[in-house]
């Protein structure tokens, strides 16, 4: 009973008057001076983003943002046969969840016919590039998502950020678009 009562204390943080919250995971980086984003301890990969970037969601699935660019990685088993099922049924949930969401174009980069023709990677796996523009909120957006296969699962680096010039001139998408090169370059399957 002691024990439990011991237990219970401590993450109740009760107990002593100077106890204090665990301290702050240290920041891991690769050796391309990019910061580990994901959390190994729930995540099936390792996502590193630049160190320009915050992030906002380390469990499953891992997001990081800078400005107005978001990078995102998550993994689930699809019910689909195919990544353009897959594709479809996510555009087809967008819009439904989402009712100001509205697609202007969209585009498939589909895998080469032979591995020396493989022009997108994720994670040393060969990926199928969906590069989309929309409408929400009246803002516009422009968002890539790099799939690929691995197992079970279908994972999909998404980077998102807005099309419309700032006040100086700069595009944020265009802004940033090198760190989803980079990032898609540095991820790694655990």
């Amino acid at each position: 009973e002691e024990m439990v009562d011991n237990v219970v204390a401590s993450f109740l943080f009760e107990g002593e008057a100077d106890a204090a919250a665990p301290a702050d995971k240290p920041i891991v980086k690769n050796e391309a001076g990019m910061i580990l984003a994901s959390d190994p301890a729930v995540s099936r990969y390792s996502m590193y983003v630049p160190e320009n970037y915050e992030i906002v969601l380390q469990n499953g699935t891992t997001s990081a943002t800078s400005g107005e660019s978001v990078l995102t990685l998550s993994y689930e088993i699809p019910t689909e046969n195919t990544i353009d099922e897959y594709w479809a049924a996510k555009r087809a949930a967008y819009e439904a969840l989402y009712t100001d969401f509205a697609m202007v174009d969209a585009e498939c980069s589909p895998p080469a016919e032979t591995l020396e023709d493989v022009k997108l990677w994720l994670g040393g796996r060969q990926a199928v590039s969906y590069v989309y523009t929309y409408v929400r909120g009246g803002v516009a957006y422009k968002t890539e998502k790099r799939m690929t296969i691995e197992g079970v699962y279908v994972y999909t680096l998404t980077y998102t950020a807005p099309i419309t010039p700032n006040a100086d001139g700069a595009v944020p998408y265009t802004a940033h678009y090198a760190d989803l090169l980079a990032t898609a370059e540095a991820f790694t399957f655990d």
